[in-house]
């Protein structure tokens, strides 16, 4: 089994990045040591904007991931840096403008990267997650949700 790497980019890295980043990694780990999950090495996020640089994940991501039985993540936002992240496998986006700063960053660069929305994988058919920053937790909620079944597809898919 080949080892895969996925990115998770959203603007400021703090609510749908990094939810879907410990959504991922939480599955990873809690998978069975047999299982095609533990495919995926290397699972990280990042921001397109620098609002958010040094802070922790939001407390309605946190809060949301904590009341589906995760812990806390531990993350400190940062920016997209394509030296680096152009090496993942996957860079999954959170929406159309992220994505276009993403393959803007990325123009200069070699990339073997599929850039694509995470949302494109969701099975109700919603390409583009919400923005949940500044919301209460019944709209970070609801962002888990297209989370959660986006990647449960995603991970089908690869």
């Amino acid at each position: 089994m080949s080892s895969l790497s996925v990115l998770f980019v959203c603007h400021g890295n703090i609510c749908r990045s990094t939810m879907a980043q410990q959504y991922l990694t939480q599955m990873v780990l809690k998978a069975p040591e047999d299982s095609s999950l533990k495919k995926f090495t290397s699972i990280d996020s990042c921001g397109t904007g620098d609002d958010d640089l040094g802070n922790q994940p939001d407390p309605g991501t946190q809060t949301v991931l904590k009341n589906h039985g995760m812990p806390p993540l531990s993350h400190v936002a940062r920016m997209f840096v394509p030296e680096t992240d152009s090496q993942f496998d996957y860079i999954l986006c959170m929406d159309n403008y992220v994505m276009r700063s993403v393959k803007k960053y990325l123009r200069n660069t070699k990339t073997s990267a599929n850039i694509e929305l995470l949302g494109k994988y969701d099975p109700k058919g919603v390409e583009e997650v919400f923005n949940p920053w500044m919301y209460p937790v019944s709209e970070f909620e609801k962002v888990y949700q297209h989370i959660s079944r986006s990647i449960d597809e995603f991970v089908k898919s690869v």
